[in-house]
């Protein structure tokens, strides 16, 4: 995703003028991250906001046995920050580390936070942005809470397409709520129905 794609998802929230965005872009900078660089960490403190332009993300709690539970993956045009730490100025309690060589479009949430005082376009994209991201919460506990794993498998492909290429299946099965010997079982029986 280049700016004018990020420029495309802000529009298509809230329709900006061309002036609107290039001036809060101005405030953006492209920052890299190599495969397992994290964007956050557990106990930062910061308010390091961002939109993936290229690459994939995961969000991980880590437990006190040293297991990794995956909340959530960040793909290309995702917004991504720990935002509970940004909006309580508390310690992260999660990781969030490139999964991939990956770029994002990175501010502070102060800046952006500016741009939702600026006028109703503006703040209907911060309404948006908190809705959509309420949403996919509360999406995620049902497919958890509600599903079974080989109802989650097939949410998660729906969800992610094309993911299950790019990241491993360990990662797939965390973010499941499955061990990896089930994620294989279930991926052996949907091939074989498949196939038949």
């Amino acid at each position: 995703m280049r700016l004018e794609g990020l420029k495309a998802y802000f529009n298509s929230l809230s329709p900006l003028s061309s002036g609107e965005f290039a001036s809060f872009s101005s405030g953006l900078r492209l920052s890299r991250f190599k495969k397992h660089e994290t964007f956050t960490t557990v106990g930062d403190i910061h308010d390091r906001v961002g939109f993936v332009a290229e690459g994939v993300f995961k969000v991980y709690y880590s437990t006190s046995e040293g297991r990794s539970i995956i909340r959530n993956f960040c793909i290309e045009g995702s917004p991504i920050g720990s935002f509970a730490t940004i909006l309580t100025k508390q310690p992260a309690h999660v990781t969030i580390e490139a999964l991939e060589d990956s770029i994002i479009f990175e501010t502070s949430f102060e800046h952006l936070a500016s741009y939702f005082e600026r006028g109703i376009a503006w703040q209907k994209l911060g309404r948006r942005i908190a809705e959509l991201h309420y949403i996919s919460r509360e999406k995620r506990e049902f497919q958890l809470l509600s599903l079974d794993a080989s109802e989650r498998y097939e949410a998660f492909k729906i969800d992610f397409p094309g993911l299950e290429d790019r990241v491993n299946q360990s990662d797939i099965a965390s973010f499941l709520g499955v061990d990896p010997a089930t994620l294989s079982r279930i991926r052996r029986k949907k091939f074989s129905k498949s196939s038949d």
